[in-house]
């Protein structure tokens, strides 16, 4: 088995101990009976806070499948996001409210149209700027309840 060098007399010998005997506490000691307690092994698990926020960490990234750019004289006009009503409920989403679409050169409020036709996972884009095909963005909910840090008004 493996075993651990450790200085001996004088003359610098080695004396082998077997390493497989020994344990290492938190405290650095090394017991060598074989025994050890559980939380000299295991640290503690710090769980994250169980209050959903707006602001998590999960933000699944969907991808562009069609683009749509209008001229000036077409009726429906301005930014606009559809996705799918799987991925509008993950993101608290509902027709016809803004969210924020991060793409890789800019963000950018967009109206949300919630459609079936779209494949869970995908976007359809409406004159957003700075997104194109196969790329990926990130949809989420402005939170507009919350006022922004370090301005105080008043």
């Amino acid at each position: 088995g493996p075993v651990a060098a450790a200085s001996g007399n004088k003359r610098r010998a080695c004396v082998r101990v077997p390493v497989r005997g020994l344990v290492r506490l938190e405290s650095g000691r090394v017991r060598t009976d074989g025994s050890f307690s559980f939380d000299a092994i295991m640290k503690r698990m710090r769980l994250p806070d169980s209050q959903i926020r707006l602001e998590s960490r999960f933000r699944p990234a969907l991808g562009v499948i069609e683009y749509i750019s209008t001229k000036r004289g077409d009726l429906e006009r301005g930014p606009m996001i559809r996705l799918s009503p799987a991925d509008a409920r993950i993101r608290l989403l509902t027709a016809g409210e803004l969210a924020w679409v991060e793409g890789p050169r800019r963000n950018e409020l967009a109206v949300v149209e919630i459609d079936d036709a779209v494949p869970d996972g995908a976007v359809v884009v409406r004159d957003i700027a700075g997104v194109a095909l196969t790329e990926r963005v990130v949809v989420t909910k402005p939170d507009l309840d919350t006022p922004p840090r370090g301005k105080a008004v008043g």
